[in-house]
């Protein structure tokens, strides 16, 4: 039997609150191996969407960890609501997740250009 490769994304006592508000993210422990399919399901205000945000690195933990593979490959994820930076193209916007993940400039390029080529939004 083949050995399971390591978790592409792991969460270890996660935790987030904003502000005074109620706890989102409460020391969760998830691991997401390679293959996965994933569903994020509950109630709005549940922490889906800030779990998501916490893996793309646009919103710190308070406590715990989120660990993404460096061999991960692309994780990618569309927001259920417009969030786009009205001040920045459309090409810069598919660029900050990039850039707080700390990739290049040549290959936030490259994967700028595919990711708006797959939605049809590529400059011609």
């Amino acid at each position: 039997m083949l050995p399971m490769p390591p978790p592409i994304v792991t969460f270890r006592s996660a935790t987030k609150r904003f502000g005074a508000g109620p706890i989102v993210l409460d020391r969760l422990d998830l691991a997401i191996n390679p293959g996965d399919f994933v569903s994020l399901i509950g109630p709005s205000g549940c922490g889906k969407s800030t779990l998501l945000r916490v893996v793309a690195g646009l919103t710190p933990l308070e406590s715990g960890t989120v660990t993404i593979a460096p061999d991960a490959g692309e994780v990618s994820f569309v927001f259920q609501e417009a969030t786009l930076l009205p001040w920045l193209t459309a090409g810069a916007n598919v660029e900050v997740p990039l850039q707080l993940r700390g990739i290049n400039a040549s290959a936030r390029a490259t994967i700028r250009d595919r990711m708006l080529g797959q939605v049809r939004l590529a400059d011609k």
